[in-house]
């Protein structure tokens, strides 16, 4: 199953074309496209070939969520104790951008994680500038 984002894919293909100046000021940003080309309704198709939400907290991770696209971890810890599951996702290069980033931002959302789960919590380290 493909896991990029199809607004990447998208991007990635108009990239890919090397179309002149002119072409590709006429071509749809990935934004626009999604009015066009009905992306929600490719994400609809996507998921009915993806992996289902689990209904519990209680499910194996899919190998494909273990590792990035270059086989890097990134299921770094995974723990359950009474009913209660923590799921922490990282590659070793951002945990090192982490760990010397002098200023780190925090952010917690209740609103978009899946019922059995309390809160999607991130944390960004700042590096030349920017948020990774």
């Amino acid at each position: 199953t493909e896991a990029t984002p199809i607004g990447c894919i998208y991007d990635e293909e108009v990239d890919k074309a090397q179309l002149s100046q002119t072409a590709l000021s006429i071509v749809a940003s990935a934004q626009d496209a999604s009015k066009y080309l009905c992306l929600s309704s490719l994400n609809r198709i996507r998921r009915l070939e993806s992996f289902l939400l689990p209904k519990s907290c209680r499910f194996d991770i899919p190998t494909l969520y273990n590792h990035t696209i270059n086989v890097e971890r990134f299921l770094l810890y995974d723990k359950m104790r009474r009913n209660k599951r923590i799921l922490i996702f990282a590659t070793d290069d951002q945990l090192r951008v982490l760990f010397k980033a002098k200023h780190i931002l925090m952010d917690s959302t209740s609103s978009s994680c899946p019922l059995f789960f309390e809160q999607v919590y991130a944390l960004h380290g700042v590096k030349f500038e920017q948020s990774e």
